[in-house]
């Protein structure tokens, strides 16, 4: 049975990319090799080229969890401490959602990533963007919302370009190009991602993400800021 089920696992023809998916109670962390060196993460938006064969390489940071993109390939586990391996493949440009489907804990329901494809060059173009570090602010509110974010968000989160170094969650250096935050729990808009710092625990109980309590100067000038991380 192993033996047959490796053999239906195979790639179709080698892979030239190979994207490392760690994932976390209740989140996905994407980890990109580009040809240059540069290595940089993403968080539960996985993009690929279309019409190539992607190696994901899974593992978990806590608990059992199980990556699913029911569109483009079957269930895969990812265990702490263990890699095992996937192959996906969209022969055209689409958006795909994907399910954590081991039940892992009280939010197992909202830990949803999208898979991304799109045609080569553009896939260039993305990759080329988010290797880059984040734009400096340009005016004062998003001054100041940097620096209400080192202040509050840079103890947990990385910012590249910037002080931010924290490894608790999510990469936010190209925050405001995703389509959705919370791993598939908001649409990612300016007000969404101030719901969701203030009230983190109301929309997604439990997690490791507490409500930030900012004054309405400090909200609108962390708003404008994040809004820069294109």
């Amino acid at each position: 049975m192993l033996r047959v089920l490796a053999a239906v696992a195979d790639p179709p023809r080698a892979s030239t990319l190979t994207v490392h998916v760690t994932a976390y109670d209740w989140w996905w962390k994407a980890t990109y090799s580009t040809p240059s060196g540069a290595i940089f993460a993403t968080a539960n938006e996985i993009h690929i080229p279309t019409g190539e064969p992607v190696q994901i390489e899974l593992e978990s940071a806590d608990v059992i969890h199980a990556f699913w993109v029911p569109a483009l390939a079957g269930k895969t586990q990812a265990i702490p401490g263990q890699i095992n391996r996937q192959w996906i493949q969209a022969d055209q440009p689409g958006v795909w959602r994907g399910q954590c489907t081991q039940f892992c804990g009280p939010q197992h329901a909202h830990m949803a990533l999208e898979v991304v494809a799109e045609p080569p060059d553009a896939f260039a173009r993305w990759t080329g963007n988010q290797a880059r570090p984040a734009t400096l602010p340009g005016n004062a509110a998003a001054q100041h919302g940097e620096q209400v974010f080192m202040a509050h968000c840079a103890a947990c989160h990385t910012v590249r370009g910037t002080e931010a170094t924290g490894a608790q969650g999510p990469d936010l250096t190209h925050l405001a190009s995703r389509r959705l935050i919370a791993a598939g729990t908001l649409a990612n808009t300016s007000a969404n991602r101030l719901d969701w710092i203030a009230h983190a625990q109301r929309i997604k109980p439990v997690s490791l993400m507490p409500g930030i309590v900012l004054t309405p100067a400090e909200a609108r000038d962390l708003a404008a800021w994040l809004d820069t991380l294109q």
